[in-house]
């Protein structure tokens, strides 16, 4: 009997990755991951600087779908090979695979198994006073995946951002968690961007949200899909990364699937981990970046701007003179720029929830009982054009942090931040998904080099 290799569509598609994921050093840290339709007992994988994959890790394994490696004591910087023991990458024989009718190449045997590569992180030193390292990548949040929502914007990411070296995802990767045709959709469409043809394939960088991990159920099922470099995986699923000259603190705002208090609030176990990681990075020529997945600061339609979310995170990030802080949770994208008098410079809050699915559309909002916090009057919000926005008085708002803090907002258009590293230098820009248009741009200095506060390049008034 053979072995049918043939799946229905996106929800019926579990032949994931492979995916990379980074150690908490990424330039010496990697880790592999892929699922196949079938299940398997043993498990291999090889790798190596040219395509003859030099190096085999192999073992044997209960019965699973899903298997990873980790892959250490990489060189920095280094573009590897590897060839993984998934059966679909075996096929000698020229048969029909279609993937909703459309055949994948890589899975047919060409001299040899389907090969795949990554590209390790530059290596950095605290101590260095090496400012050439440059790399880019993109983040984004909410894209809620269900169905074909998003391959557009995945395909466009592509197009207009240029070499990126990873796309983080700041929580609600799915629409529902404990769904499993919500996770093949995902990896569906990911998949033409990290084949075999492809040079250099991007790695992923997420934490959980609240569509992800409601429930300690659904949250199981992200820490089985991501096999990130957790601290403790029974208190949340956060993490950190060194990638180049930067440190990327990972939150898991939803504290395991059990929210303690509001949503959005850490744990006290992953706010002491959080401090012990400021100081041991913060201040030492390190950009700081942290995300999580529950806004901090929004006009949005959720917790928009309660001050307990600033009670518990500006103080703190201050002390530590954090560079950038990315966030999701409500629908829209928006810019403030906190502390930004500050002789350090101060720190950037940006929502990224423009990612997919269900975009805000604050304009409606006046119909609703009780009104929103913040009513927008056009697609954008400028503080300079619009003024304070009417609203909800009795709702969660914080109007000094829109008259001190607001740079920048956009509704009814999807899209994903695009940062480039070079240096000492930061520069941003939010990318439309439907024609690549840049709705905001911006470069900054890190903190504490020359940091100060300005206008942005350019903002887009008026969306067509």
């Amino acid at each position: 009997m053979k072995l049918n290799y043939q799946w229905k569509g996106p929800d019926d598609f579990r032949c994931w990755g492979p995916y990379i994921i980074f150690g908490n050093d990424a330039s010496r840290e990697i880790r592999i991951t892929w699922q196949s339709k079938f299940m398997t007992m043993h498990k291999w994988i090889k790798y190596g600087e040219t395509e003859e994959c030099e190096f085999k890790i192999e073992e044997d394994t209960p019965p699973r779908y899903l298997h990873s490696f980790i892959l250490t004591d990489l060189k920095p910087d280094t573009v590897y090979y590897f060839r993984i023991s998934r059966p679909e990458n075996h096929i000698k024989n020229k048969v029909d695979i279609y993937n909703a009718g459309i055949l994948i190449p890589e899975f047919i045997e060409k001299d040899g198994k389907p090969i795949y590569s990554f590209r390790t992180a530059p290596s950095y030193s605290e101590t260095s006073n090496n400012r050439s390292i440059s790399f880019d990548f993109c983040i984004t949040s909410d894209i809620h995946c269900q169905d074909m929502n998003v391959a557009d914007s995945i395909k466009r990411m592509e197009e207009y951002s240029g070499d990126i070296r990873f796309l983080t995802v700041t929580g609600d990767i799915t629409a529902h968690g404990g769904q499993e045709s919500a996770w093949n959709s995902f990896f569906y469409q990911l998949h033409p961007y990290i084949h075999s043809n492809k040079t250099n394939n991007i790695a992923l960088m997420n934490i959980p949200g609240n569509h992800d991990s409601d429930h300690r159920e659904t949250y199981a099922h992200f820490i089985h899909a991501f096999n990130n470099p957790y601290e403790d995986i029974r208190k949340g699923g956060y993490y950190y990364v060194i990638y180049g000259n930067a440190v990327f603190i990972m939150l898991d705002s939803c504290n395991a699937g059990q929210a303690r208090g509001p949503q959005g609030l850490v744990s006290d176990d992953q706010m002491e981990w959080l401090e012990k990681t400021l100081a041991r990075f913060a201040k030492k020529n390190y950009w700081i970046f942290i995300c999580l997945h529950h806004e901090i600061y929004s006009t949005g339609y959720k917790n928009g701007m309660i001050k307990l979310y600033e009670m518990i995170y500006l103080d703190l990030f201050n002390e530590y003179q954090v560079d950038a802080v990315f966030y999701g949770h409500d629908h829209q994208f928006e810019v403030y720029w906190q502390s930004r008098e500050e002789d350090w410079g101060g720190t950037h809050y940006i929502l990224v929830g423009n990612g997919g699915n269900g975009l805000s559309n604050m304009k409606e909002m006046k119909t609703r009982d009780p009104p929103a916090n913040y009513i927008w009057k056009e697609k954008t919000y400028i503080f300079e054009r619009d003024g304070i926005l009417e609203g909800n008085p009795n709702g969660a708002r914080n109007d000094e942090v829109i008259r001190n803090a607001f740079q920048y907002g956009i509704i009814e258009e999807t899209g994903w931040l695009y940062v480039s590293i070079d240096g000492d230098e930061c520069e941003m820009k939010m990318i439309g998904s439907r024609n690549g248009n840049v709705f905001y741009h911006d470069k900054f200095k890190r903190t504490g080099t020359g940091k100060r506060c300005h206008k942005p390049i350019l903002i887009k008034k008026d969306v067509d």
